[in-house]
């Protein structure tokens, strides 16, 4: 056992060592065993340092994103790579959950390259280590806890719920400054005052791509989605049209709800 895993370290170190794929989907098919879904591809694919990244309800977006994070730590040697959350038990709970089911199936497809690469005793509740020098790292959303690393990749989860937001972008910004760095901000809708809703809106942060994934393009047999249980929520939802907007069609709903004021102040004038 151990003469075969020193093989295949060697060839992990040598000049002809395993390749990790240019392409992060083909990643995904070769390394952790999955094919994504095709409407997950122009995001993965991105190769933009500022991504923003907004989608339906139980799509795949923190799912695919842990994938695109793996992908950069086996691609970049020796990087830090952060993720952060609202609250930091979703980072752990739910980012971290992710990258341990995209390892074990890694593990499981080939368990040389993974032992090669990873190991289990790297494999851990709030950070993943690599052979290779690079770590994944949960944090929280506190600046002042961010300001602390220089990363290569950051993170956000659910990134227009976090509160003080506009601090942490301004740390998470720094942190990248000497790495040449990557952001990757994913949420679904919320308010209009975020930093997330002005990466999409606001000319100034024109640098960023951008990526939206509304419902529809997530169901079968092109996505995961239920469509007898979409059907349920819309029809629960029809009392209450700019959650339904929000979670499944991505739009800003306070945008809708400022129209219907002003509407409304006009009939009382």
């Amino acid at each position: 056992m151990q003469r075969e895993f020193e093989r295949v370290r060697l060839r992990l170190d040598a000049e002809d060592a395993v390749k990790v794929p240019d392409d992060p989907v083909q990643f995904c098919v070769d390394w952790l065993g999955y094919t994504p879904f095709r409407y997950m591809w122009p995001f993965l694919q991105d190769p933009g340092h500022f991504v923003a990244n907004v989608q339906a309800r139980q799509t795949g977006k923190t799912f695919n994103g842990m994938a695109k994070l793996l992908w950069y730590a086996f691609r970049y040697p020796k990087s830090l790579i952060l993720v952060t959350a609202p609250k930091f038990d979703q980072a752990k709970n739910i980012a971290f959950k992710a990258l341990a089911e995209h390892l074990q199936r890694m593990k499981a497809r080939d368990p040389e390259l993974f032992r090669a690469a990873v190991g289990d005793k790297n494999v851990l509740r709030t950070i993943v280590r690599l052979r290779n020098g690079s770590q994944i790292l949960a944090e929280s959303p506190v600046p002042e806890t961010i300001r602390g690393h220089t990363a290569k990749v950051i993170y956000l989860m659910e990134a227009n719920f976090i509160r003080d937001d506009e601090d942490l972008y301004t740390a998470v910004l720094f942190t990248l400054n000497t790495t040449n760095g990557y952001l990757i901000a994913e949420s679904t809708p919320w308010n209009t005052d975020s930093v997330f809703y002005r990466m999409f809106h606001d000319p100034a942060y024109g640098q960023f791509s951008k990526h939206r994934v509304v419902y529809t393009e997530a169901l079968p047999p092109h996505g995961p989605l239920s469509p007898d249980i979409v059907e349920m929520i819309e029809k629960q939802l029809a009392g209450d049209p700019a959650r339904w907007r929000r979670e499944m069609l991505c739009e800003w709903t306070e945008d809708l709800y400022a129209g219907y004021l002003k509407a409304w102040l006009r009939l009382e004038e």
